[in-house]
């Protein structure tokens, strides 16, 4: 049997990078999986003696064992917790933390794409990018480069809506290119919609060299208005 000694000298012997740990009861059964950025912080602080809450307790009372993965990236980590959670359903998984799964941003698919937060993954054409460490992160991002790129925000279903009502207070204000008056065609607005996703992809010097030239190319055709939409996302990059 693993003392608390013996398992606070193997937390203290781990590195100081992100990866994931499982503890394991007698048996060989995942009862807990958590991640961290520095693993040897966070594991030892289960063994030492210190205050910990009443089911914190039962649960390090229950390790006989962990194992632990190194990750390159704390989102590495974060992605494998997930997943190792979904496949064991630790017993103080469900009781130490929110069972939900981490939330993604999802470029919708529709005819006109809009970014939105959501935990559920599901084939419905939609692209995934993700997972972010909270809700209110990601809602930050979708925030962010819906107003950078004039991305449809509102509920509007475009072009179910089209001509419906007049332009919401988003377009009024610049932040949308506003599609729902029907002079922007979908493959204008697809341009945007690629823009953020190569941000979300982690490619924002190709995305504004990208914009750049349909900055250029809009203003040769004196589209002056999508020109400004296109700057606008440039200087939002920069």
């Amino acid at each position: 049997m693993s003392t608390r000694a013996e398992l606070l000298q193997k937390a203290n012997e781990l590195p100081l990078r992100p990866g994931v740990y499982i503890m394991r009861d007698r048996t060989g059964k995942v009862i807990y999986v958590g991640k961290s950025a520095k693993l040897k912080n966070r594991v030892s602080q289960y063994f030492q003696n210190s205050e910990k809450d009443l089911k914190t307790t039962k649960m390090v009372a229950s390790v006989f064992e962990f194992d632990y993965i190194l990750c390159d990236t704390e989102m590495e980590a974060l992605t494998l917790e997930n997943t190792l959670i979904k496949k064991h359903t630790p017993k103080y998984n469900i009781l130490l933390k929110d069972d939900k799964s981490y939330p993604y941003i999802k470029v919708t698919n529709e005819v006109y794409p809009r970014l939105i937060v959501t935990r559920d993954r599901i084939l419905d054409g939609g692209k995934y990018y993700g997972p972010y460490a909270s809700a209110s992160a990601a809602k930050e991002v979708v925030d962010t480069l819906s107003r950078i790129f004039s991305l449809v925000s509102c509920r509007r279903v475009v072009p179910r809506d089209i001509g419906k009502e007049r332009p919401c207070l988003y377009a009024q204000m610049g932040r949308c290119i506003a599609p729902c008056k029907g002079d922007v065609t979908p493959e204008t607005y697809g341009e945007l919609v690629r823009g953020a996703k190569g941000v979300l992809a982690g490619n924002i010097r190709k995305t504004e060299a990208a914009l750049t030239d349909l900055m250029m190319q809009a203003a040769e055709r004196e589209q002056f208005e999508l020109a400004a939409h296109y700057r606008d996302a440039i200087v939002g990059l920069q």
